[in-house]
């Protein structure tokens, strides 16, 4: 949590992306909605009763077909623009761990974070992006049959297939929660390799399974603190509202151009807004300590990986050269070597080393 708020604080342009997130998904969900309705008015139109205003559509199977098209082209667009959120926080997060301590500060860190991310993200890994939202959104898809056909079965009186629907929504369901946590684990692993989508999950579920157990418990443990930061938001934003509309004079005089009479409405309507704004702010924290703590997997994945003597020995047949011997070669420095740059913070590194199997 500390490391969160730590990278949260040093990098302020990850509290600017959930708007930015938003606006894209607003603009996206225009779009479509104008498409699909220009596409609802090609149908061909009917009167209903002898007279009268109402009206019915009637679409052949090909409109049909463009109608289901563009529907699941919406929900693609919009998953998309959530992978791009996530994959944003994730890269920008990735570039703050790897920017090593010096004297107890990072130094030398890269400005406007979330510009570059969605800049390396459109030029490198906006295919990688639309896979991952593509199998999201065809498995919400294939729910939304399923609901469908359940209850057209239902009011038919078909209760065998009614049930099989419902047992295969809720399979579809687990399978699409547990493919939208590997998805979220490949982008990390994508920000940080540059791999491909398989790639990415294929290592980061490996990574997460067999390297560093306690990151394997801890990632994902931001959800407690998650929930309990949505709610304590919430109440407080409701609780001032309430205090405020039923005692401040303003709002309880009558004469008053702002007088509220109904407060109930007031308080309602804010704690929606404050929860939205809430979950929007309190997912940033979650993917950012998840991505730290993939980081850390991954650091120590590849410090265990690296073969210090052969490199040493490399280091001194280069130094030992004609070059070395006229003009003198560099010495190796203990305190240049790659196990002595820090790149996680002092407390995350004592807790997970401290506790190797929790």
């Amino acid at each position: 949590i500390e490391a969160a708020c730590e990278c949260i604080v040093e990098e302020p342009t990850l509290l600017v992306e959930p708007l930015v997130a938003i606006v894209s998904m607003l603009f996206s969900l225009v779009t479509m909605v104008v498409l699909i309705s220009m596409l609802v008015s090609t149908g061909e139109v009917e009167l209903i009763g002898a007279c009268g205003v109402r009206r019915t559509f009637t679409y052949t199977d090909e409109q049909w077909a463009y109608l289901g098209v563009a529907v699941f082209m919406m929900l693609w667009l919009m998953e998309l623009c959530k992978s791009l959120s996530q994959y944003v926080l994730a890269w920008t997060t990735q570039m703050w761990y790897f920017t090593p301590y010096v004297h107890g500060k990072k130094m030398d860190k890269k400005h406007c974070g979330i510009v570059q991310g969605y800049v390396h993200a459109f030029r490198y890994h906006l295919g990688t992006l639309a896979m991952g939202s593509f199998i999201i959104t065809y498995l919400r898809a294939l729910r939304i049959a399923c609901a469908v056909i359940a209850r057209f079965s239902r009011a038919e009186g078909n209760k065998v297939l009614a049930c099989i629907a419902k047992a295969c929504f809720c399979c579809l369901t687990c399978f699409q929660e547990w493919v939208a946590y590997l998805t979220k684990n490949a982008y990390m692993d994508v920000a940080i390799s540059s791999s491909t989508f398989c790639a990415g999950a294929r290592r980061a579920t490996e990574l997460l399974t067999n390297e560093v157990p306690a990151v394997a418990v801890l990632h994902g443990c931001q959800f407690i603190f998650q929930i309990c930061g949505v709610g304590m938001i919430t109440s407080v934003n409701v609780w001032m509202t309430l205090v405020a509309t039923s005692n401040l004079v303003i709002f309880t005089d009558e004469t008053s151009p702002y007088f509220v009479t109904g407060t109930l409405y007031v308080t309602v309507a804010a704690g929606l807004m404050s929860g939205s704004i809430a979950v929007c702010f309190m997912t940033v924290f979650d993917v950012v300590g998840d991505t730290i703590l993939y980081c850390f997997a991954s650091e120590q994945r590849r410090r265990s990986q690296i073969d210090v003597k052969a490199y040493s020995d490399k280091k001194k047949e280069a130094d030992s050269g004609f070059y070395s011997w006229m003009f003198g070669g560099e010495e190796a420095d203990a305190s240049s070597s790659d196990d002595d740059i820090a790149y996680a913070p002092k407390k995350l590194k004592s807790l997970i080393v401290s506790n190797p199997a929790v």
